[in-house]
């Protein structure tokens, strides 16, 4: 093989290597300090209500629609994958819904819903719970647009998975390969279920981009309480990707390493260190 062609293969190798990698925009660990409490996250668009300001908030998970006694947070409830997990819970009440939500940032979203290549993410329920499973949210939106179109929901119910089964074991919902069903009131095929791959070819859906994923529960229709755990939650497409397994607590730093100074214990270092060095000038002032 000549050197030119084996360059030009090398480098095609490499720049397919860089694409690869780029839609990945988030780091794996969220920690529950980490997650946005909703009046800051607001849908993504912070304190003013408004895509594309100062303001907003991207590239995180924060919660949305806590209501009726519904919440969403970390704890150490149900762990899986390490000491944490999404704990979801309606907490008595009637019409409760919560989850958390993560947008990447710029109008492209996670790109059109027919680039998407994996959707999934893990989920337990409460044996005392007398409600379904957690569902995962795709949130589509006209591309170079701020118009919410439809929302496609993933449900345990839809794809054949009991209710026993997920208080016995993590479960874990393949999205990708599985059916949904679009809630969007006013939106393509509304109320009507469909498999993922159906919604990816339907020409009313596939050029809509998938502005954000949510995980969650609710609303309405409940009968008895609900406390769920969801994690590892994965979604893939053509402009980004996010990959997020919950945790409740930091680990601790190894044994041995000194933890990295803060800038005010800098401050501090350099004040007294200033200090030291004035008080010493003084010193030999006198002596000389």
């Amino acid at each position: 093989m000549k050197k030119g062609l084996v360059i030009g293969s090398m480098k095609a190798s490499l720049a397919a290597g860089v694409l690869a990698l780029a839609p990945m925009v988030h780091a794996a660990t969220v920690y529950a300090d980490q997650v946005v409490a909703e009046t800051t996250f607001n849908w993504s668009t912070g304190g003013d209500g408004v895509y594309h300001t100062g303001d907003d908030v991207n590239n995180q998970w924060g919660q949305i629609e806590q209501l009726d006694s519904g919440t969403a947070a970390i704890t150490a409830d149900f762990p899986q994958n390490g000491n944490g997990s999404l704990r979801l819970a309606s907490n008595g009440g009637a019409s409760s819904k919560g989850g958390v939500a993560y947008y990447p940032p710029g109008l492209t979203g996670f790109g059109p819903l027919s680039s998407i290549t994996a959707a999934s993410f893990e989920y337990k329920r409460d044996s005392a719970s007398a409600n379904p499973a957690p569902v995962m949210r795709l949130f589509l939106f006209n591309p170079g647009t701020d118009t919410h179109v439809a929302t496609l929901v993933w449900t345990s119910g839809l794809n054949g998975v009991t209710d026993a089964a997920t208080d016995a074991a993590w479960q874990t919902a393949d999205v990708l390969g599985g059916t949904v069903i679009q809630l969007k009131s006013g939106g393509p095929f509304y109320n009507q279920s469909m498999t993922f791959a159906a919604a990816k070819q339907a020409a009313e859906l596939q050029g809509l981009i998938v502005r954000a994923v949510e995980v969650g529960f609710g609303r309405g229709g409940w009968n008895g309480d609900f406390v769920s755990g969801a994690d590892t939650v994965l979604l893939t497409g053509s402009a980004a990707s996010v990959s997020a397994n919950f945790e409740a607590t930091r680990p601790p730093p190894p044994e041995g390493v000194a933890s990295v100074p803060t800038l005010s214990e800098w401050g501090m270092v350099v004040t007294g260190l200033l200090l030291a060095g004035a008080a010493a000038a003084r010193v030999r002032r006198r002596q000389g």
